[in-house]
């Protein structure tokens, strides 16, 4: 497979301040079983809340990079910050014939943002369209699930994530 980046223009989606759940246990990124994919996603936010951005990465059972992605997007909290994210890789997955029959493991390092896609409580209410979003394209997805794992495991969407979508333009490579 030849890999593909992807640059999103900005998304607006507006956030609001809430509490980010996050784990330091220290574990390793491992690849997935061979019928299956990993999709690493985070959000990242500066320490002073004026820029925000999002990123993935997509991995085959070799480490090999599939398809990656980031993007700029409203600054809130972290934890806030991963919905978009999840999203993001929801609907790419979703629109990908290539990818829509696989079987793909989400993987996000924020704990209470992962309970909420799995419909394990209501979530923030300000976001519950984009939560609720993410449920339906999760169950439209069939083999696709949506875990959390710790921070030490994704490192390369915590980097994409960090990216600056505005030196390049807004174009989609």
């Amino acid at each position: 497979m030849v890999p593909i980046t992807i640059l999103v223009e900005n998304l607006e989606i507006s956030c609001i301040d809430d509490n980010t759940v996050k784990s330091n246990k220290s574990q390793v990124w491992s690849p997935p079983q061979k019928d299956e994919l990993k999709f690493n996603v985070d959000g990242s936010v500066t320490g002073d809340h004026t820029r925000a951005g999002i990123g993935g990465v997509l991995r085959n059972f070799k480490s090999e990079s599939v398809l990656s992605f980031f993007a700029s997007v409203s600054p809130c909290k972290a934890n806030t910050t991963e919905l978009p994210a999840i999203h993001k890789v929801c609907v790419l997955c979703i629109n990908s014939d290539r990818l829509i029959r696989k079987r793909i493991v989400f993987i996000s390092d924020a704990r209470e943002v992962v309970s909420w896609g799995n419909d394990e409580g209501l979530g923030n209410l300000k976001h519950l369209d984009l939560i609720y979003d993410i449920r339906v394209m999760l169950g439209g997805l069939g083999n696709a699930s949506l875990i959390f794992n710790s921070r030490t495991t994704n490192s390369v969407a915590d980097r994409l994530a960090k990216q600056d979508p505005s030196s390049y333009g807004e174009t989609i490579v």
